[in-house]
């Protein structure tokens, strides 16, 4: 996967100190809706802070070498039970997903993408901490 990186977000990674990106997950559903899922809250956006953990996310930004073979685990919270809802509609298995890194204050067109894959096995539903 080639990285196109704005001039803007070129300028943030260049930073030392003060710099922390937000993961942004993008995820085609079943139903052709596409949901933008972060870390954190965006303002003046859709995009909710509904990612609760990332595994192996440092594997993926350290890789040079293209054809490697990687994956990350993401926890969503849903205690609003609207992944619940598409799970039970629809198999969410090989949906198409992005993960986008994005600095504030920057516009959203200056967020890049770190992965690109698709949901797989296995997941997990956990109905106590509704993740």
């Amino acid at each position: 996967m080639a990285r196109t990186i704005s001039a803007n977000a070129l300028t943030e990674l260049a930073k030392t100190h003060g710099v922390e990106p937000i993961n942004i997950l993008e995820v085609s559903w079943n139903d052709g809706t596409v949901i933008k899922y972060a870390d954190r809250d965006i303002p003046n956006t859709n995009i909710q802070g509904k990612i609760l953990a990332i595994a192996n996310l440092d594997e993926i930004i350290n890789i040079q070498q293209s054809g490697n073979s990687v994956s990350i685990s993401v926890t969503l919270d849903d205690s609003d039970e609207m992944i619940r809802t598409l799970m039970n509609s629809f198999d969410i298995h090989k949906r198409p997903c992005t993960l986008y890194q994005y600095f504030k204050g920057l516009a959203l067109a200056d967020s890049f993408a770190v992965f690109k894959g698709y949901i797989s096995s296995p997941i997990v539903w956990s109905e106590g901490e509704r993740t």
